[in-house]
């Protein structure tokens, strides 16, 4: 990849980020593909640990969102969607006791912020 290239993909990827914790363009749910898309990009050449530090970086940006009731209600409601993706893949990499204990501590933060910030969502989810 040229570094133009790869300059171009790493603006793209700080306006989607952007974009993602702020609801900019709330009904655009490619946006949220394309970021996850673009964040996992280079997940064939990392380790497990490098790849679980990105899936912790996308939970904490889609936590925040959810979490923050100046967003867009339905932006959010998309963006608990896109918080079980990202759960899904850190739970395909927990193999140790650690990992897995640290993976139903995200779960469970996203359960009670669910319960807090989005009640009718929080009643129907349970943890993942």
């Amino acid at each position: 990849m040229s570094s133009e290239t790869a300059f171009d993909r790493f603006m793209e990827l700080l306006e989607l980020r952007q974009n993602v914790r702020y609801g900019h363009q709330p009904l655009a749910k490619h946006q949220l593909q394309r970021w996850s898309q673009l964040e996992q990009s280079g997940f064939a050449n990392l380790c497990n640990c490098q790849k679980r530090k990105v899936y912790h970086q996308q939970f904490r940006l889609l936590i925040d969102t959810i979490g923050d009731e100046l967003v867009n209600i339905e932006w959010r409601r998309l963006c608990v969607r896109q918080i079980l993706y990202t759960l899904q893949g850190l739970q395909s990499i927990s193999h140790s006791a650690p990992h897995k204990e640290r993976l139903l501590t995200l779960e469970d933060e996203l359960y009670q912020i669910c319960q807090y910030a989005l009640p009718t969502i929080g009643q129907q989810a349970d943890p993942v």
